[in-house]
Parts: C-alpha cells; structure tokens; sequence
C-alpha cells in the first residue's frame, strides 16, 4: 500500500502542475517579472518603499502594481532572490490588478514574510514553479528550506487564466519547500476550496493559529503536516497524530494520521471544501452525520456512516464499512483532466482497496456512481457492493481493473450504463435490479465474471460488448467466459 499511496502522491502532483520545471530557468527579455525584486547581492529593484538595514528588509509605505499577464496570470510581484533575510510589511500593503503572485519564494532558503498585507493578487504567497527571474539570476536549486510566513493579512481573487485556474486563487501555495512554518495569518480566498494548500513535493509544514475565512485547508497528506489552533469562519479545524479514543464534534475540519479508535460526528462546514474529512492510517474509528467530502487512505477497520457528502473515497484502505450514506452530485478528489470536473464527477470511489462493504448507500446525479478499481490508482478487489440505490447517472457502478468483487442486490435507475465491467475478471454480478438505463451491463475485455438472477426492466439494451484491438488492427480483444444464468458462457 504504501508503494501506491507514494504513485498517487506523483501522480497529483503532476495533476497539479502546469509544466515541468526546469532545473535552470531562462525567461525572454519582453516579460515582466516582478515590480520588486530583492536580488541576491541585497540590492532592491522596482520601488523605494523598501528600507535595508542588513538582512531585514522593511516598508515604509504602501506599493500598488500591475502585472504583465502574458505568463498565465502567476508572474511574481514581489520576487526574493536571496537567501537569510526578513522582509517586513510593518503593516504596509502590496496591491495588484487582480493577476500574479504577491511574493514568491521559490527555491529560497531561510527567509520569513511577515507584517504584509497583500491584495487583489491571484496567489498570495507562493513556492511553486514560477522560476522566472532574470537571465543573468538562473535558480539552478530544488525545494526550498526554513521559510516562515508570520502574520500576513492575504486577499485573494480568482484566477482568470485557464491555464493557472488549478493554481491560482490560493491565499498560501506551499510546495517544493521543507520545514515551512505559516503562523498568525489571516486568509480570505474567493473560492471556498482554496485557502492554503500543501502539497505533495513538501515535508515539515506547520500550520499554527491561521485565521480563514470563506475559504479551508487542502492537504496532499496529512502525516507531512502539523495543524494548531487554526480556524475557518470562527470554527477550528482538528488535527490529531496518533490519537485514539477522542471524540470529534463540530469542526469545520477534520485531519487525523495515524489514530485508533476515534469518533468523528456533526462536522458541518459552512462552505463547500474540497475535502472536509481527511484520515490516514486510522483504523477502528467511526464517520457519522457529517456533511462535505471524505476521503480514507490507508486505512482498515472504520465504519462511514450516515454522513451526506458529495463524494467518500477510500485510498489503499481494506475492511471498512460503508454505509446509510445520502450522496448527491459527486465530485472529483483525484483529477486526470480538468475535464474531470464535469465529466467523472463520483460518488464512491475504492481505489486499490480491498476487502469493504459498500451498502444501504444512496447515491443520485453524477457521473459514475460507484467506482471499483482505476488504471492510475490501482485494482480493488474482494469488495462487496450491496443494496444501494442508485439512479441518475452516467455509469451507476464500474468495477475497472479489478477482480472478485460481488455486486449484488442494487436497484439502479434511469443511468446511461448500468453496470459496468472495464478489464475487470472474475467478478459476481447478482441479483441487481436494473431499470429504465440505456444499457443494462457493459462489458469492455473482461473475463470470466458470473451474472445471475439480475433483472433488466425496461431498458434500451440489455448487454453491451465492446471490445479492443492493441498494435496491430487485424488483432481483437473480446470478453470471453462469462457466466450468464443459463449456464452458457460468452
């Protein structure tokens, strides 16, 4: 598990970025980057509000600027080339026309960010992948190491570039960085998902007595974090490492790692987060009467229950339960596209899990409405997947690169596909009901599944074979030896 819990952290973090970054950077000469500059010999560039006095650098009034956009709406405003200083707002303000990154500290080592307000910025602290400065200035290094953002006030905006969407409107971007430490800031984003992110190519970050408002947390992990005293909207966010026996009741957030026998109930977040519950390596714990996203990853033996999300994903997680849960839309935790967002909107998704019960679950209006098994994410196999009603969507349940799973007993309604096996072999599909769908049950190059007392009312098509041809045309990959009631294989 843990080899393909590091293959998802590789793969998010490419899914989440723009480009591949270069070890040495060289930008054109017609783009802008930064007003303000501080460079690596102490020298500051683009503004004289900024008084040195050794390696502290101070405001001395406000500074308003407007960026050249031609980069995706990320260039840096305020880029720190060198390393050991202090930057001090003293209360001053940086503003933008609603593009760029307000300071950005990419590869930088030892530097704190304190006392500034920054405004009208797409991000406004950052440590990812705009390694623009000038030609004669390459940054030839990796992550950056020590940092410390201490009581900023950030106001963020949208990004209004498709290419950056996924990496703008951040208050804090941390990553490529180690051992960052963000304390006493107060963030506003306009949108609820992102507050401030750390991501997957960090390690060491502390997040201590942030103030968020409109806006939450979204960690790739949660065992490379430490979280105190934070709060969105008035309401604290729980982080607990290996904590067992405590009761959770009311949080905005929730982050456990490595916890037994915990009890998470009524978390109801005021805003739509992209993931309000985040475990890792708990085991024999409970989920109950919850609202917002949850998402399990390596973890055994919890029950989910009753909760009404948009999506519950279980990652690299075996013999939890779960079940009663009221789930509607779906969502989309782990992207391959931006399309995904609208096209592979989920309810449950078991990604290289084995061994749960998926039961008594409503799930209505999404694209695939449960999900077993993904070619990126890896097989699930020995689940059972049982009495769910399911209706209103693309696909009601994909078992996709997994074997020895049971679907039995689910009433799936008014869905494109009912259900649906891709390279998935030697599975049970039993006693489901399945009415008024385009087609009941597709099948694409799988083997040797059992279908048996299934009842297909009213559909356009009962059984759908497709299959594949792989480097020579002439040559096709069909399913073959499944098991229908009549004894007959096909």
């Amino acid at each position: 598990m843990k080899n393909f819990v590091s293959l998802i952290g590789l793969l998010l973090i490419l899914c989440f970025s723009v480009f591949i970054v270069p070890e040495v950077r060289v930008v054109k000469a017609d783009i802008v980057v930064g007003v303000i500059r501080i460079m690596p010999d102490g020298a500051v560039e683009g503004t004289d509000k900024i008084q040195r006095d050794g390696d502290t650098y101070t405001f001395t009034g406000d500074v308003n600027g407007v960026l050249n956009t031609s980069f995706g709406d990320l260039s840096g405003f305020l880029l720190a080339m060198k390393d050991n200083i202090v930057i001090d707002g003293a209360g001053h303000t940086i503003q933008c026309n609603g593009t760029g990154v307000g300071v950005f500290l990419r590869s930088m080592y030892n530097i704190t960010i304190k006392n500034l307000n920054i405004k009208g910025f797409s991000v406004g602290i950052s440590s990812y992948a705009i390694d623009l400065c000038p030609e004669d200035v390459p940054i030839q290094r990796g992550r950056g190491l020590n940092n410390k953002i201490i009581n900023n006030t950030i106001t963020v905006v949208n990004s209004t570039s498709t290419m950056t969407d996924k990496l703008g409107g951040w208050g804090i971007y941390v990553e490529f960085a180690n051992n960052t430490f963000v304390s006493g800031n107060t963030i506003t984003a306009q949108n609820p998902q992102k507050g401030i992110y750390c991501g997957g190519g960090c390690s060491n970050t502390t997040l201590v007595n942030n103030t968020l408002t409109g806006c939450g947390l979204r960690l790739f992990g949660v065992e490379t974090n430490t979280l105190v005293g934070n709060t969105i909207d008035g309401k604290p966010v729980v982080h607990f490492d290996g904590a067992s026996n405590q009761v959770i009741d009311g949080a905005e957030q929730v982050f456990l790692v490595n916890c037994s026998n915990m009890t998470i109930k009524n978390v109801h977040p005021s805003k739509s987060y992209m993931i309000v519950i985040q475990i890792e390596k708990t085991k024999n714990s409970e989920i109950a009467n919850c609202k917002g996203n949850i998402v399990l990853t390596d973890c055994v033996n919890n029950l989910v229950h009753d909760n009404s999300p948009n999506i519950i994903a279980l990652v690299s997680s075996g013999c939890n339960k779960v079940f009663r849960n009221s789930i509607v839309n779906g969502d989309v935790i782990f992207p391959k596209l931006s399309s995904d967002y609208e096209n592979a909107r989920t309810c449950i998704q078991l990604y290289g899990s084995d061994g749960n019960e998926v039961y008594e679950n409503s799930v209505v209006n999404c694209n695939y409405g449960i999900q077993v098994g993904d070619t990126r994410f890896g097989e699930s196999n020995n689940n059972s997947i049982y009495l769910n009603n399911i209706s209103n969507a693309e696909t009601g349940i994909e078992c996709a690169y997994s074997s020895n799973n049971t679907v039995h007993e689910n009433n799936i309604t008014d869905c494109d596909t009912g259900i649906k096996l891709t390279y998935a072999d030697n599975n049970g599909i039993l006693r489901n009901n399945i009415k008024n769908c385009g087609v009941s049950v597709e099948i694409y190059v799988s083997n040797s599944n059992s279908f048996c007392s299934n009842n297909f009312i009213d559909n356009k098509q009962h059984v759908a074979e497709k299959h594949d041809n792989f480097f020579y045309p002439e040559v096709y990959y069909y399913s073959v030896n499944n098991t229908w009631d009549n004894g007959v294989t096909g």
